[in-house]
């Protein structure tokens, strides 16, 4: 574990998958992100690339050959290098490999960069081909955030916590097919302000947002607030176990998971983006206490 602060905060990181794993608020003396859970979700966030959440039966082909991915593609479950680390600031690399390209036949180096300014963390990849064919790729977060809660018998309940717009707005979702994992069309939501962050609003698994327009924020019962700054991502999802858990995770992504009935080839999936030799790309996002 290595962490960054200054006087308002304190990140905790992991060399394995390269993801947080604490955000504490020194001022208000709490933990942020959630800790994990058996029962609904064991992680605190995941660094998604280069596949957005589930594949048709496991796979995707390329030139004609198959390729089996596991969910939300392989950084989650390698273990990054550590750039470089000073007081209020971290960068850690994931670069490929014979074993790697098993999974995902192209050459790359993935940088994630953390830092601490103020009240605020910015999280930025930076992502590289470092072979000689164009390279197709999805990008995306996924930090998991502590809500209020009461414990039920069978539920853990979390209603009265509120996801706020904070530019109110037609939304369109994107729909999902029986198994509530892969896309099948849109929907419209019509003009919306908030979502209350209760139980029932994840029964068929993500709420996937197309083409957010600003920033929103998590409110708290307890009056806590968490601005989160998707900085333009196409996909805007946000998630929760249906029973278990007092956590919403939320999830700019760059990329969508697989269609039903799903395009196999990569380089033909929605959203894919695609740099050619020695090309660069980096994105980043923001999570601010208020």
């Amino acid at each position: 574990m290595y962490s960054i602060e200054n006087n308002s905060l304190k990140v905790d990181v992991t060399a394995k998958g390269g993801c947080l794993k604490g955000i504490f608020d020194k001022t208000r003396g709490i933990q942020l992100l959630w800790q994990g859970d058996e029962k609904s979700w064991e992680d605190s966030d995941i660094v998604i690339f280069p596949m957005i959440a589930r594949l048709q039966d496991g796979y995707y082909t390329h030139n004609g050959q198959r390729y089996d991915m596991r969910i939300h593609g392989i950084a989650c479950y390698d273990s990054f290098d550590i750039v470089s680390h000073t007081g209020n600031s971290i960068a850690l690399r994931l670069v490929s490999t014979a074993e790697s390209m098993k999974e995902y036949p192209f050459s790359f180096s993935l940088d994630v960069i953390y830092t601490v300014t103020g009240k605020k963390l910015t999280v930025r990849y930076e992502v590289c081909n470092t072979g000689a064919q164009p390279m197709p790729f999805c990008l995306g977060g996924h930090p998991g955030f502590n809500l209020d809660f009461s414990d039920g018998q069978n539920i853990c309940e979390t209603a009265g916590n509120l996801l706020k717009l904070c530019t109110p707005q037609e939304l369109t979702a994107y729909t999902l097919d029986s198994s509530n994992h892969f896309i099948t069309g849109e929907k419209s939501l019509g003009f919306t302000e908030s979502f209350d962050l209760q139980k029932a609003l994840f029964q068929n698994d993500a709420v996937i947002l197309k083409q957010l327009k600003g920033n929103v924020e998590i409110v708290r019962k307890n009056g806590v607030k968490i601005r989160f700054y998707p900085n333009n991502a196409p996909v805007f999802a946000f998630w929760s176990h249906p029973t278990y858990g007092g956590y919403v995770c939320l999830e700019p992504w760059l990329g969508l998971p697989d269609t039903a009935p799903a395009t196999r080839e990569i380089t033909q999936k929605p959203l894919v983006k695609t740099l050619p030799p020695d090309g660069k790309f980096a994105y980043e996002y923001a999570v601010e206490i208020l």
